[in-house]
């Protein structure tokens, strides 16, 4: 066992896999498990600034403070500031502007209609509006049918053209992602005060770079660009991973990897197996966020934790045969 950090995963001849450490060192596995979270994202650019001063320590006086996101670590961010003490200004800096919604009170099991949903986008989301609204008028609510829809997501997902997909991701996930990520209702309510005391606000954006006293944005709406001074920035954003970054980049050039059809991130199957035009090379997993375009929702709890087990239960199966044989 190792803490070391990884700087690349060659397969050998014998199938195992040879991991180059960045303490110089190298070990010897028979399987390999990704499981990187959103820490694979590229750093945000910085200006040609002297950028010594982002390394030094905040200000003791913090008067101001940005928060890049929009999801459920964006909103906790803003709370874990407050219970910290912090009384200054709190800007939630989002590309699209939509926040998680509530949980409802009201029991929120699975529902939705059972007749075969259409195969077109723009039909789709109409189909899900009706359900959600049938749901609230049969005393449910939007939320229930929302946790229905979930569960035909996979299948809807591999469904549709690589064309509806990157339409999907261009013009719907924001809001997509604004319903199913959800948080609860107390919390919700919390992060409703916090905007309605003016303390707190959000602003559509698209960040630029950093700078040693803010960041460069360019303002929805507008095509300048320009200078938001904050105390300090926290990046909260929940981005594709970084291809360039060097291990994944070398699995993808050793054929080891490919990406997704949108180059979201690593193909995988529902296991979490890396997938490559030439089949999977069998021992090598990326689980969570990693594969999220090929699985949507893999970056929600449940669905990765489903997934972990399909991987553990396939890791042992074809270790099974090898420990009899021990």
């Amino acid at each position: 066992m190792s803490n070391a950090g990884i700087t690349r995963i060659h397969r050998n001849d014998n199938g195992l896999f040879t991991l180059g450490l960045a303490d110089g060192g190298e070990a010897v596995y028979d399987t390999v498990v990704l499981a990187t979270g959103y820490g694979l994202k590229a750093p945000l650019e910085t200006t040609e600034q002297d950028m010594d001063s982002l390394l030094l320590e905040r200000p003791e006086t913090r008067r101001h403070v940005v928060v890049m996101g929009n999801g459920l670590r964006a909103v906790d961010q803003v709370l874990q500031l407050r219970d910290g003490g912090f009384t200054g200004h709190i800007t939630i800096l989002s590309r699209r502007g939509f926040l998680p919604q509530p949980h409802t009170r009201m029991p929120a099991d699975a529902v939705f209609p059972t007749q075969p949903m259409p195969s077109q986008l723009r039909n789709i989301v109409r189909f899900v509006r009706e359900a959600c609204a049938e749901a609230e008028e049969n005393g449910w609510s939007w939320q229930a049918a929302m946790n229905g829809l979930r569960k035909r997501a996979r299948t809807l997902w591999a469904s549709l053209p690589p064309s509806e997909k990157r339409q999907f991701n261009r013009h719907l996930r924001a809001i997509y992602d604004s319903h199913r990520n959800r948080l609860p209702a107390d919390v919700h309510a919390r992060l409703e005060r916090e905007f309605a005391s003016g303390q707190t606000e959000l602003k559509r954006g698209t960040t630029l770079k950093r700078t040693p006293d803010g960041l460069l944005v360019r303002w929805a709406g507008q095509s300048a660009e320009s200078h938001f001074a904050a105390d300090e920035v926290i990046d909260c954003r929940c981005l594709s991973p970084d291809l360039k970054d060097p291990v994944v980049a070398d699995l993808l050039h050793a054929g080891l990897a490919a990406t997704d059809e949108l180059d979201l991130g690593l193909a995988v199957n529902p296991a979490g197996e890396l997938v490559t035009p030439k089949g999977r090379p069998v021992g090598l997993f990326a689980i969570g966020p990693l594969g999220l375009g090929s699985l949507p929702d893999i970056d929600l709890v449940p669905e990765i934790v489903t997934q972990t087990y399909a991987a553990a239960t396939l890791i042992s199966a074809r270790s099974l045969p090898q420990r009899q044989a021990s």
